[in-house]
């Protein structure tokens, strides 16, 4: 069994279990080292108190040089911590600078789409779900399905 293969599996089953892990989640994407791989953690593990890992993410945007692709990911990660907290205006703004960032990023969409459908925004839900199932990566597609 390949690697990739293996990680589309563990990705697969994440979306599908993380939901009823906790409230208010979405798909993430694996970030470089540092502040970052620290924010990325916050979200995968949910070891550290909520409050603490937004601040975690806010300390990696703020003081990190990243490169956009990794940028982009961490305001998408600080976003699912927003929506963990209910704080659904503050998860729009970051998925949509990460959007802003990297427009070609599924996860980002994926979770404005789910912002979107928690505002009760329906048909700006829809669009951006579907602008995440349109694309060739199968573990976002499964995401965004879902």
């Amino acid at each position: 069994m390949s690697p990739r293969f293996r990680l589309g599996i563990s990705v697969a089953t994440l979306v599908v279990i993380t939901p009823f892990a906790a409230h208010a989640q979405g798909a993430v994407t694996v970030l470089g080292g540092g502040m970052g791989q620290a924010c990325y953690e916050a979200v995968e593990y949910s070891r550290i108190q909520l409050t603490k890992a937004i601040e975690l993410c806010n300390l990696a945007l703020d003081t990190e040089h990243m490169r956009p692709k990794y940028r982009a990911a961490s305001f998408t990660i600080r976003g699912i911590l927003y929506m963990r907290q209910q704080s659904h205006q503050r998860a729009m703004k970051d998925y949509e600078d990460a959007v802003a960032i990297m427009p070609d990023m599924p996860e980002a969409k994926i979770n404005l789409g789910a912002v979107f459908y928690y505002l009760g925004r329906y048909p700006e839900a829809l669009a951006a779900l579907n602008e995440g199932v349109n694309v060739a990566d199968m573990e976002a597609r499964a995401a965004a399905y879902y």
